[in-house]
């Protein structure tokens, strides 16, 4: 882990999770740009400043496709904890999708291939949702809020202050994405590459004990 490797950064090997390059790939839809954001995450205290980041970067984005030059279509994934009321004031708009409930794997590959852009919302240990996002093309923009997501450090991304992200930025970034390079800096992550890895690992201890 990268707590393990920073304490012994000369005799910890650190193995990433292995990503399915082969599941995970660019099938994006050319008639529109789907941007896809994370499950709800709930942060701040609940006495000041408690809100859902989900809500805050929906409603920017529901904004800002009024003004793009792009055919824009949002999907959210939206687990939510039962406690808190969950409003949703987008779910008969036809360029929207929101999954309330877990879904399926298959449906959630489908989902992360046909993605131009994903957002992740929390601050997860490592984030494999970001990973397959990554092989699926996608771009990873990044509230500045979540700065020390790790697999941020190793896929393409952008921190974005979504609350006052302009539509001439959005529209520069869904002008500019390149899926082969976002797909190559995860690709080295596929799982032949880590099983060798792990064997070459395991091949260096054995050396090493003897």
């Amino acid at each position: 882990y990268f707590g393990c490797r920073k304490r012994h950064p000369n005799n910890a090997y650190y193995v990433h999770p292995a990503i399915n390059t082969k599941l995970f790939r660019p099938l994006q839809n050319k008639e529109y740009k789907t941007i896809l954001i994370d499950h709800t995450y709930y942060y701040g205290n609940k006495k000041k400043e408690f809100a859902d980041i989900t809500e805050i970067i929906l409603s920017k984005l529901m904004e800002l496709r009024k003004l793009s030059k792009f055919n824009i279509h949002i999907i959210r994934f939206a687990y939510f904890d039962k406690t808190f009321n969950f409003v949703d004031n987008y779910e008969n708009e036809k360029f929207y999708e929101v999954y309330k409930n877990k879904i399926d794997y298959k449906k959630v590959i489908e989902i992360h291939n046909s993605a131009d852009v994903f957002i992740p919302t929390h601050k997860e240990s490592f984030g494999m949702s970001i990973l397959e996002a990554a092989s699926s093309g996608s771009i990873i923009l990044n509230d500045e809020i979540h700065k020390k997501i790790k697999s941020l450090f190793i896929v393409n991304s952008k921190e974005i202050k979504f609350k006052s992200l302009k539509v001439d930025v959005l529209d520069n970034i869904l002008d500019k994405i390149d899926y082969d390079n976002n797909r190559k800096k995860v690709f080295k992550l596929n799982y032949k590459s880590q099983v060798k890895y792990i064997f070459d690992v395991y091949n260096k201890l054995y050396k090493n004990s003897n």
